[in-house]
């Protein structure tokens, strides 16, 4: 496996995970705790409940799940293309790491 390959799915399996993360206890748990509380409510009060419920968790499980991993990554020079291998920085050094911003 190439080492551009290597990046690129270690970078994808690291997004799919945090995707996961923050999409799993929003997707799962609603229904879990409508089952149980759901039945014993009237329908108008099990919609807000649930409106409530789905809501909390979206802002409690979010920024838990987005701060898993580093918003900021490095890559080695030898992993990229050919043209970002061998650059030299202002002082004449060899670059060996590149430093960027992942964003959300």
């Amino acid at each position: 496996m190439t080492p551009l390959l290597t990046s690129l799915l270690s970078s994808s399996s690291r997004c799919c995970a945090a995707r996961a993360i923050w999409n799993f206890p929003v997707m799962v748990l609603p229904p879990l705790i409508m089952a149980q509380v759901g039945p014993v409510l009237p329908p108008k009060a099990a919609m807000a409940v649930e409106v409530a419920v789905v809501g909390c968790l979206i802002m409690s499980c979010v920024p838990p799940a987005l701060g898993a991993f580093a918003q900021t990554d490095e890559m080695e020079s030898s992993n990229m293309e050919p043209q970002f291998q061998g650059l030299k920085d202002s002082k004449g050094e060899l670059v060996t790491k590149f430093f960027f911003n992942k964003g959300l």
